[in-house]
């Protein structure tokens, strides 16, 4: 309810100018994003950001099969092998497996490049820990069916078992960019039993995760699925202002420390954000949980021409358990075109810092006349289409649900626009319409 009501307060009367160069600096929006869909039960490269690993439609077993491909080298030179294992091949932690088992049977069809070969590995594992390795390695074309494969098990029984496959040789020094292996239907044999089936042995179960982001802004979020912990920012409703504040958290990562960082833009750490204006004050709020010596910090860089001109920095090394105001005065003297702000939790494990209302303002931000005036949402409750006349040309539009996550985004040429919104779900709705200066203006619609 406190999030409706803070909505339908600012969306009522006239929309005013823009009054904060930080977008989103007060966290009220977050943004679910799909990731790269992911196999169920099986460790893959997509979670590892490494080689392809796809789904495919071309089986040789029920519905889909898997895609492995080793991937182009980046401008560093780096290649990756797509590869999947059934059981933690990294760190040698297998599923647990003891049925009696004498070959692992596999179907695949592949593309080998001159020298290279994909491999298949079964490792059993006993109850000491001791290992033995089964590999099969798979070379030459083979394009138009899938082929039965076996390798033959060499130690008596185990107890815990790790199947991996890659798309090059990852027991050689390099692989090729554009070999490829599709795999379908692995089963263990044994020639006097029936052993247990695997897992999603016929790869036909598949999870699409999403990553939770302050719209407008960067966070580490983007690299948790890949190390297979919680995402360490994430929206709160312990806020200093409206509904929501951004939470950064610095987590243990198996003894080493992931710190949460926040960072201005919706690309990559580090991308400078325009600002065509001299602010005169940064300010917002913040609270914080440090543990030892390693402080959180709120870092502000201010560009011209790609040359830092001035710098805010504003480093937190006690624990504050309410939350704490800082208006700093910036004094720039340069002509700014740009800026970069990172937020970050620091390097001691177990910190958190809390962030809100987060602005740059005075000097000439803001300024301007909002030609948002007049604004007609109609009809209003709407059950089909909600039709948008605004009093000025609009660039794009953005409808937003009670949560405050974005679920649409529309583009917009002129000063009307149409929305269909009979998939939604009845309830309180919100849209953000901009203009190409950056001109916001924001309302709300129910809809039946």
């Amino acid at each position: 309810m406190k999030k409706i009501l803070l909505l339908l307060i600012i969306s009522s009367g006239l929309a005013k100018a823009q009054s904060n160069a930080i977008p989103n600096g007060g966290f009220e929006l977050w943004n679910e994003i799909p990731l790269t869909e992911t196999l169920d039960n099986w460790q893959s490269s997509s979670l590892q950001g490494m080689g392809i690993c796809q789904k495919s439609e071309d089986a040789q077993d029920l519905n889909y099969s898997v895609y492995l491909k080793t991937k182009e080298p980046t401008e560093e030179g780096d290649l990756s092998f797509g590869y999947i294992s059934f059981g933690d091949i990294g760190n040698g932690s297998g599923a647990p497996y003891s049925d009696p088992i004498d070959s692992l049977i596999f179907y695949a069809k592949y593309q080998m490049q001159p020298g290279d070969s994909a491999i298949a590995v079964v490792i059993q594992i006993d109850a000491s820990g001791a290992e033995t390795y089964n590999v099969l390695a798979i070379g030459g074309e083979n394009t138009t069916s899938f082929e039965r494969f076996a390798i033959k098990m060499n130690a008596p029984e185990q107890e815990k078992i790790i199947i991996a496959f890659a798309s090059s040789n990852a027991f050689a020094d390099e692989g090729f960019a554009g070999s490829w292996i599709q795999l379908d239907n692995v089963s263990f044999n044994h020639m006097s039993s029936t052993p247990s089936p695997i897992d999603n042995y016929s790869f036909e179960n598949w999870t699409t995760p999403v990553m939770n982001e302050a719209e407008d802004w960067y966070s580490t979020n983007a690299f948790t699925p890949l190390l297979g912990i919680p995402e360490n920012v994430s929206a709160t409703n312990d806020a200093f202002e409206g509904s929501y504040a951004a939470k950064l958290a610095t987590a243990d990562l198996g003894g080493d420390v992931f710190e949460g960082i926040l960072s201005l833009g919706s690309e990559d750490f580090g991308a400078m954000y325009p600002l065509d204006a001299t602010p005169t004050n940064f300010s917002g709020a913040y609270k914080a949980n440090i543990n030892g010596s390693e402080g959180a910090y709120i870092f502000l860089s201010f560009f011209e021409n790609e040359t830092v001109v001035a710098q805010s920095y504003i480093e937190i090394n006690e624990t504050e358990e309410s939350y704490v105001t800082f208006d700093e005065e910036l004094n720039l003297t340069n002509t700014i075109d740009s800026i970069q702000l990172f937020c970050g939790s620091g390097m001691g494990i177990g910190n958190v810092l809390y962030l809100d209302d987060l602005a740059l303002t005075g000097g000439d931000v803001g300024v301007a006349e909002n030609p948002f005036s007049i604004v007609t949402v109609f009809p209003n409750p709407v059950c089909n289409e909600v039709y948008f006349d605004f009093n000025t040309n609009v660039s794009g539009l953005k409808i937003i649900n009670a949560h405050g996550t974005t679920i649409s985004r529309h583009m917009v040429q002129g000063n009307t626009s149409i929305v269909d919104v009979r998939s939604l779900p009845s309830g309180t709705y919100f849209y953000e319409a901009s203009t190409e200066e950056g001109f916001l203006s924001r309302g709300s619609f129910i809809k039946r």
